[in-house]
């Protein structure tokens, strides 16, 4: 029986990874918004209800757990002054109820803490080695506010430079239904026996929901299909205000992360195992990046934009550094 429960909750958490995946309107984002409906979620925005599921999924929980519900202390509290004193002093004054109600909080904060701790073990002695070294060897230098230099290359359909941030942005995506991607990569793919740093400077402003930016490292310079994709990449997906990253496997890895209003920095650190991830100098993850260990590297940024996306300035590119130790 616990078998057959795993495998449905390794199904629904699979069914939750594409969609967030797809994005809205795929066919996959539908599915799993209805289920998690059906099932009683509350959550108004439906790109929080689905991070919310997958969240609990992964870390081993049900996705409806049991809470007090809105006027839950003012009922109590009711209810305790209406009980009959029969001509003797009530057991348990309100003030002593306030005081067991304020210990029950603290301790289901402590709780949580304990929860997301659990989730973050100890960086394993190769991360933790990778995550302090310096690279101050710079392979390349791109400053992308007077356009694309040539050790990068553009894929896909390619960005332009925006006309109100100094970077390069989207290309226009008229007529679209699903994302179209495109952006630049290393012209010269390295090699993965030596480690390898990646820093993005990029603005953000408040672009809609059909705008999406990836920095990825991937291991080909091939790029296929609409949305411009190589066969095997490590991916750091800026979608709605908020730094997620993926493996090659389509697995999420590490923690959401919301990004800052103007200026965002992004910050990979890789050797043939392990992979650093910063933004902002916050962790979003650290540990295997599945990619392979005696493959190529080949890191770049990808913009995805669908049609009627009229903000596509409000999210640009502003320099790419590649360096080694």
């Amino acid at each position: 029986m616990s078998q057959m429960l795993d495998f449905e909750r390794d199904r629904f958490l699979e069914l939750l990874t594409d969609a967030l995946r797809c994005g809205p309107k795929s066919p996959q984002w539908k599915d799993a918004v209805e289920k998690l409906r059906s099932m009683g979620g509350a959550e108004a925005d439906d790109y929080q209800l689905l991070l919310r599921a997958r969240e609990d999924l992964e870390a081993g929980l049900e996705y409806r757990s049991i809470r007090a519900g809105a006027g839950f202390t003012r009922k109590v509290m009711e209810q305790i002054e209406k009980e009959p004193v029969a001509g003797a002093r009530p057991l348990i004054p309100a003030a002593g109820a306030i005081a067991i109600l304020a210990g029950v909080g603290i301790l289901a904060v402590l709780v949580v803490v304990a929860v997301v701790l659990m989730r973050q073990p100890p960086l394993e002695p190769g991360v933790a080695e990778l995550q302090n070294m310096t690279f101050p060897r710079t392979v390349l230098l791109a400053d992308l506010g007077v356009g694309v230099p040539p050790e990068l290359k553009t894929f896909g359909k390619a960005p332009v430079l925006s006309t109100v941030v100094k970077g390069i942005r989207a290309a226009e995506a008229t007529g679209a239904k699903d994302f179209v991607g495109g952006g630049v990569h290393l012209a010269d793919p390295l090699a993965a026996a030596d480690p390898l740093a990646i820093e993005i400077g990029l603005n953000l402003g408040k672009p809609g929901a059909n705008l999406d930016l990836q920095v990825f490292v991937g291991e080909s310079t091939t790029f296929d299909g609409p949305r411009a994709m190589s066969a095997k990449e490590l991916v750091v997906d800026l979608r709605e205000g908020q730094f997620a990253v993926y493996r090659p496997d389509g697995t999420m890895a590490g923690s959401l992360v919301k990004a800052a209003q103007g200026r965002n920095s992004v910050t990979l650190k890789l050797d043939t195992k392990n992979v650093v991830i910063e933004a902002n100098g916050t962790t979003l993850y650290a540990g295997p990046h599945g990619l392979s260990a005696d493959g190529l590297r080949v890191p770049g940024v990808r913009f995805l934009a669908r049609g009627g996306e009229k903000k596509l300035d409000e999210l640009s590119v502003s320099k790419i550094r590649v360096l080694r130790p």
